[in-house]
């Protein structure tokens, strides 16, 4: 592609990307793999929780969500923010820390974030997997689920949003605004 998308679909590209990704974890992890109260085609649920995958793994979040579901603002809720605050409840207690500065430095990391998490999170908070049998009985899950593919394919989430910005964008999508293009 010899002539670059304006910098202005920079933002949108990269909204377009997290919204994607939300939707496929609210739909896939949230209520197909969690709760059973839906059902997609195989292929479109494998696609879904494969876009969500930086969330989790999906045998781990099925386990976390299900036990937090049972056990909801009572002690033994693994993300509480009645117990435990916000900052806690939002990233805290999966990295280990209540830190709010952490916490804030973790949320907004972008692609690091992933990085840290395709390593961290197959190795993390797996305590309730035992609630997820029927999500690692599908071989896709049980793979993916597994810490070096997981690693791979948060891997390939980055690449997928940063090689997609340098497709579309080129450099000039790294560039800070006003920095020299000399």
């Amino acid at each position: 592609m010899s002539e670059r998308l304006s910098l202005m679909w920079l933002v949108p590209f990269c909204v377009g990307y997290f919204l994607l990704a939300g939707m496929a974890i609210n739909v896939a992890y949230h209520r197909v793999l969690s709760h059973r109260s839906l059902t997609l085609n195989k292929w479109l649920e494998r696609l879904f929780v494969t876009l969500g995958l930086p969330a989790g793994t999906p045998i781990q979040w099925a386990g976390n969500h299900r036990w937090h579901h049972a056990h909801t603002d009572v002690p033994g809720d693994p993300h509480s923010p009645v117990l435990n605050g916000f900052w806690w409840a939002h990233v805290g207690w999966y990295i280990g820390t209540g830190n709010p500065v952490i916490c804030f430095l973790y949320s907004i990391a972008g692609p690091l974030r992933v990085l840290y998490d395709g390593w961290h999170r197959p190795r993390s908070n797996q305590q309730f997997n035992h609630l997820a049998k029927d999500v690692a009985a599908d071989p896709w899950y049980a793979f993916v689920s597994r810490p070096v593919p997981y690693q791979v394919l948060c891997m390939l989430h980055v690449l997928a949003l940063v090689g997609g910005g340098y497709l579309l964008f080129g450099l000039s999508a790294w560039r800070l605004p006003g920095a020299c293009s000399c």
